[in-house]
């Protein structure tokens, strides 16, 4: 079953609800969206208790038992429960314990199968990823009237990607800060994501290929100034430059852009930056700038000198009047 014909059945008026539920993997967004609806269908009085590794079965069935008819629900989340207790003989003293009034969640982060003759319903807890992780984002965007373009979106979901509470804060912040049906674009969702995310580095990467000295230069300022690990900016700059390099050398070559985009693996928004930036470089210009990044990288990793003064004189040679040389 997905999380979301788990959350659909519990949403559900009535009886039919199972008595039990084995969420599977390490979603940790939908599995918690399952508990909380597990809690919101025992009532507002529910008994909430959670336990971890190897629990004793007959210990967790004796609490789940002892709850009298006029006492409060009780529910039991178990986390990581031990493969071998899971096929013990002593497991199956939980399952009298269970019912409409009390219910047991087990979750294991690895893939994982209920075991053979209990009454939990197994939930797929795998993250999601590509367009099934789009779908999911476009559709909380909705939920907050939020008009983000096709850009934007993709450069939420990338963010955030697997965390679906990452994503719900971004879209959270953006519509705070932005009247329903104002449109979004990609700069302003870039402001809003994690700061060490790829996409919080939008700013600097989009200066640096564009060869656009200043706004590299205030973005790279402002990353160091929240924290951002040097090496993790290097990093980021330095991969969609390699990339860029790659499209520049196919097109001298004569390959087309849809040819060059089946052998470049970027996602949209990355493909965007880079096939803008290859209007303001060459494919020299581009191999002389991964030459010193790949210098400043050796200095960053040796600690030599200022990291601040390398990772700047990196960002002056992206100026078109640079000849500056390699660091030595």
């Amino acid at each position: 079953m997905t999380p979301k014909q788990a959350l659909d059945q519990l949403e559900r008026d009535g009886d039919g609800k199972p008595a039990g539920w084995w969420l599977s993997g390490p979603d940790a967004y939908f599995g918690e969206r399952v508990v909380a609806a597990v809690r919101r269908g025992l009532g507002d009085t529910v008994e909430h208790r959670r336990v971890d590794g190897r629990a004793d079965p007959m210990e967790l069935a004796l609490w789940l038992s002892t709850q009298s008819f006029l006492g409060d629900p009780r529910l039991l989340v178990w986390r990581d429960v031990d493969g071998r207790v899971a096929a013990g003989r002593a497991m199956q003293s939980l399952w009298p314990a269970v019912g409409p009034r009390a219910v047991l969640v087990c979750w294991n982060d690895k893939p994982s199968s209920p075991p053979t003759g209990s009454p939990l319903v197994p939930v797929d807890l795998t993250p999601l990823r590509g367009a099934a992780w789009t779908a999911l984002v476009r559709a909380a965007a909705q939920e907050r009237r939020l008009l983000l373009t096709p850009g934007a979106l993709a450069l939420v979901a990338e963010a955030s990607l697997p965390s679906g509470h990452v994503a719900e804060a971004v879209l959270d912040r953006l519509a705070l800060m932005h009247p329903a049906g104002h449109v979004i674009g990609e700069t302003v969702v870039a402001d809003h994501v994690p700061p060490t995310s790829s996409v919080g580095f939008l700013g600097l990467i989009t200066g640096v290929l564009q060869r656009d000295v200043r706004q590299a230069l205030s973005e790279l300022t402002r990353q160091l100034e929240q924290g951002t690990p040097p090496l993790v900016l290097l990093v980021a700059v330095s991969r969609q430059m390699m990339a860029l390099e790659r499209v520049l050398a196919a097109r001298a070559a004569g390959s087309s852009d849809a040819d060059v985009r089946r052998v470049v693996d970027l996602r949209p928004w990355q493909w965007d930056q880079v096939r803008q930036g290859a209007r303001h470089w060459t494919a020299p210009a581009a191999a002389a700038w991964l030459e010193r990044a790949a210098a400043v990288d050796q200095r960053l990793k040796r600690s030599v000198g200022s990291e601040t003064v390398w990772l700047t004189g990196l960002v002056l040679s992206t100026a078109r009047t640079s000849a500056l040389a390699p660091p030595r």
